[in-house]
């Protein structure tokens, strides 16, 4: 069964939070710049026998996160929190998925998971930009680029207890089309990634990645580019990539590894099951800013052209409507 919601949520105390409360370092962080302290419960359901005592574990924990916060900000060097991660017993080995690939119905489309996703989340176009490209939301953006962010945050866990908007549809009467909806939960289940194209049509990841979720074959939907960012899913026709972004370079692998790797340790104190897969599932959205935030510094000059040459001329789909409960006749 394909969970819906993340295994992972804010205190009541901060979700609603004041944007004084909020971390300033990261601009761009979203709920990762939230405190987020684990419970006592969650670590006796992992670790047995335990090897702190509740007191123990409160003091470990909130050091951790002072040592996350401080490594975001650049007080502390890269690493500053692997001691922490030990005494919590979420510094295992990197562990891949080896669930199956959820095959989807029929392909969808980015700008369709974008119209469903701002229907049921109005603010979508404002907060998706600059939680998917960091400093490049700044600019004036194609249209075709703002798809993407949204289609992006489609998959993100935004609202309490984390669910996420895609989750929305699904939810209400009339239901929403099959295929649709399988292409939905498909999307979900792919690990957001970095691949560089091949000639043949097929994708290799940059990041390390399970083998059942890389592409065995030609790949459609990818932009033009020496790089792309998306997520590769199986259908009956081959594969698609969705929430496709082209990029002028190949980020650097350790940058981002770096990156998603203190992520990882922060989710893992939640459920210590999580996989490296997990992480870029859930964080799809830091992912894609892990990348714009290096394409800022490293190759700014080349961004805006490729981004424009690949919104020109394109046109959106038919508009897609959430459907909405049915309301009875007024008398």
């Amino acid at each position: 069964m394909t969970r819906l919601a993340a295994p992972w949520n804010l205190p009541a105390t901060i979700e609603r939070a004041w944007p004084e409360e909020l971390r300033p370092a990261d601009p761009f962080s979203g709920d990762e710049g939230l405190p987020d302290p684990a419970t006592f419960e969650q670590y006796l359901k992992w670790v047995s026998p335990p090897r702190l005592s509740e007191a123990a574990f409160l003091a470990a924990d909130a050091a951790f996160l002072e040592a996350y916060f401080d490594v975001l900000s650049g007080r502390r060097p890269w690493g500053a929190t692997d001691a922490l991660a030990a005494e919590l017993a979420i510094d295992a080995p990197l562990r891949h998925d080896r669930r199956p690939v959820r095959p989807a119905m029929a392909p969808t489309p980015d700008d369709v998971i974008c119209d469903l996703a701002e229907d049921w989340v109005p603010s979508l176009g404002l907060l998706a930009p600059p939680r998917v490209l960091g400093p490049w939301s700044m600019l004036d953006l194609p249209r075709r680029v703002r798809v993407f962010c949204g289609a992006v945050m489609s998959f993100a866990p935004l609202f309490p207890p984390s669910i996420r908007p895609m989750s929305r549809p699904g939810r209400t009467k009339p239901k929403l089309d099959g295929a649709i909806k399988s292409a939905l939960i498909a999307v979900l289940r792919a690990p957001m990634m970095v691949w560089t194209p091949g000639p043949d049509g097929s994708l290799s990841p940059v990041l390390p990645l399970a083998r059942r979720s890389r592409p065995d074959g030609p790949v459609a939907a990818v932009p033009p580019g020496p790089a792309v960012l998306g997520r590769a899913v199986r259908h009956p026709g081959g594969w698609w990539l969705a929430c496709a972004l082209p990029l002028p370079a190949v980020p650097e692998p350790e940058v981002l590894v770096r990156r998603l790797t203190l992520e990882h340790q922060r989710l893992r104190r939640h459920d210590r099951r999580m996989t490296w897969e997990d992480t870029l599932r859930d964080r799809g959205e830091l992912v894609a800013r892990s990348v714009c935030e290096w394409l800022w510094v490293h190759a700014p000059e080349s961004v805006e052209d490729l981004w424009a040459e690949w919104s020109a001329g394109w046109s959106a789909a038919p508009r897609v409507v959430a459907p909405r409960a049915e309301r009875p006749p007024a008398s």
